[in-house]
């Protein structure tokens, strides 16, 4: 099949990865995952403040159990959004398997996580909703390598204080509709 036939047929997803880093090194990545068509269903931003519901409970369940699935990860800074989450994910020296992978002596990378995370959340929301098989995120994820303190003390406080500007969000539908108008 012609290059340009399948450029064409398929729409090419842009990467923002780092040609020739390895996604499993130790060190901070800030990920935002979004849900699929950005629809908002892990509750509402109600006076500045995220109100998860009972999808965005299971969201943030599945968040903090992650080190049980993955040793030698933190995770602690954190936030569902209605549509999305934010999160810091370090990688320590010598992140191993552990929970349910079978070789504990396997280093992961990032895409793992997030796989694994979108992969829980994605069966619990589910569940919870009586739909399996639905479609919860979108296909990719964005990730940042964070490479200073300054920078990792700076999206921290973008992503504790991202519900208090949910109003000038951009990943906010509401806020896109009324522009509309």
């Amino acid at each position: 099949m012609d290059a340009n036939i399948i450029k064409n047929h398929y729409p090419s997803h842009k990467s923002f990865r780092l040609k020739g880093w390895d996604y499993s090194s130790p060190g901070a990545y800030f990920v935002t995952i979004c849900t699929h068509k950005k629809q908002c269903i892990f509750g509402a931003v109600d006076d500045g403040a995220m109100q998860p519901n009972r999808s965005g409970e299971l969201v943030r369940e599945c968040w903090e159990a992650l080190p049980t699935h993955y040793a030698g990860i933190n995770n602690q800074i954190f936030i569902v959004m209605p549509n999305h989450v934010h999160g810091i994910i370090m990688l320590a020296d010598e992140n191993r398997r552990s929970g349910s992978k079978p070789d504990p002596t396997d280093s992961f990378s990032l895409s793992e996580v997030i796989r694994g995370f979108k992969s829980y959340s994605s069966r619990a929301v589910n569940e919870a909703r009586h739909s399996p098989g639905t479609t919860v995120w979108q296909r990719n994820y964005y990730e940042q390598i964070i490479r200073t303190e300054r920078e990792y003390l700076k999206i921290g406080e973008y992503i504790v204080y991202n519900a208090a500007k949910w109003d000038k969000d951009s990943e906010n539908p509401f806020l896109l509709n009324i522009s509309r108008l």
